[in-house]
């Protein structure tokens, strides 16, 4: 169809309008072709509204799976299974004692970075031990679990860079708080930070990081994601890195983002300059069920196969959504077509209807406007 052009938008003429012309059935195969529209139509609505419900129902039935994780039911029989596991507890333990030996590591290299040496051990008594849950009025663990802030977790808290970017893609590419979707990383619409950035080492991403949203509206901040790549990234300002001494780190993302972890959130934010907040003290004072590690991996492979299955079935109800549109579209081509409906020999011509409308215009053009006396 002609457009014409204006200065800032297309638009059809009156004229061009006029002489736009369409196939004309008969009149009464006219009539059958808009019922079996109205009758396709209203059932591509059904299919359509049955399709909306489906993402609404997914996104329940991933809560209902991370709820179950975090109450230990998705793994209660495997633990019926495996009753001689070593605790979480004694996990925890040792990964105190890599948290350590983790900060012991970087103070030494900072010495060494200015030149320092040290003489003795007493630089080690900077470190400060985190502090244990209080377990008092958090619900209780099944069997071999134990409570642990992301703090004990974690070797590395970190605030993104709110330095400028830009979209030289030779530059390092920049994660953002727009790229955490549904519990996920998605590597698209990407900023990029100069090389030659002071913090760039620092600010590098490793597989296993987490990321979690301190800065959004009060419906999305805290969502978290974890970073499953091994290709040089960096973060943004709005992000927090966690960076945990967990064999399977998604069970932390996993508890953000379930039931309990959105409780948490909403408990704990606050509002600044019409934007929710939870800063990086309160990320850290989290605290986490941890299943033994043994059954952590267990945990894992349970939920990444139901949310798996529900991937699957979004990404279905996504493209049966398309397969209804172009099924509308084809309705619409076949009417036009001829192939919608049967076509009945001793129907009146289309041509004897039109001559009828074209008399019926000139009858009424030719009456004459009578003024009304007052």
């Amino acid at each position: 169809m002609d457009m014409q052009s204006g200065a800032t938008r297309q638009a059809l003429t009156k004229a061009k309008i006029g002489n736009f012309q369409i196939p004309l059935p008969p009149l009464t195969e006219q009539r059958c072709i808009a019922d079996k529209i109205d009758a396709l139509q209203a059932k591509s609505r059904r299919a359509r509204e049955a399709l909306k419900a489906v993402g609404p129902l997914l996104e329940k039935f991933r809560q209902s799976v991370l709820a179950a994780a975090f109450r230990g039911d998705l793994t209660a029989e495997w633990r019926k299974q495996h009753p001689d596991v070593e605790p979480a507890e004694k996990l925890l333990e040792r990964i105190r004692t890599e948290r350590r030996a983790r900060w012991e590591e970087a103070e030494l290299a900072k010495m060494r970075a200015k030149g320092i040496k040290p003489k003795d051990d007493q630089w080690k008594a900077k470190y400060t031990e985190p502090e244990p849950v209080d377990a008092t009025g958090l619900p209780e663990l099944p069997e071999g679990w134990c409570w642990a802030k992301v703090e004990e977790l974690a070797c590395d808290v970190r605030y993104g860079t709110s330095a400028k970017t830009s979209d030289d893609e030779t530059q390092m590419p920049v994660l953002r708080m727009g790229n955490i979707v549904d519990g996920a990383l998605v590597y698209d619409d990407l900023k990029y930070l100069d090389r030659s950035h002071d913090d760039l080492t620092e600010l590098r991403l490793q597989h296993g990081d987490i990321l979690f949203n301190r800065t959004n509206s009060a419906e999305l901040v805290g969502k978290t994601a974890m970073f499953d790549r091994d290709e040089e990234f960096s973060f943004a300002s709005y992000l927090i890195r966690v960076r945990v001494l967990l064999s399977a780190p998604e069970v932390l993302v996993w508890y953000i983002n379930s039931p309990f972890g959105r409780q948490w959130v909403s408990q704990n934010v606050s509002q600044q300059v019409g934007q929710a907040n939870i800063n990086g003290s309160k990320l850290k004072a989290l605290a986490v069920p941890i299943p033994p590690h043994e059954e952590q991996v267990e945990l894992a492979k349970k939920v990444k196969q139901a949310l798996s299955v529900i991937k699957g079935q979004r990404e279905n109800s996504i493209g049966l959504m398309g397969q209804v549109a172009k099924l509308e579209q084809s309705i619409l081509a076949k009417a036009f077509r001829g192939e919608l409906v049967p076509q009945d020999p001793n129907d009146e011509p289309a041509s004897v209807l039109l001559e009828r409308i074209k008399a019926e215009r000139e009858a009424g053009t030719g009456k004459k406007k009578t003024r009304t006396k007052t």
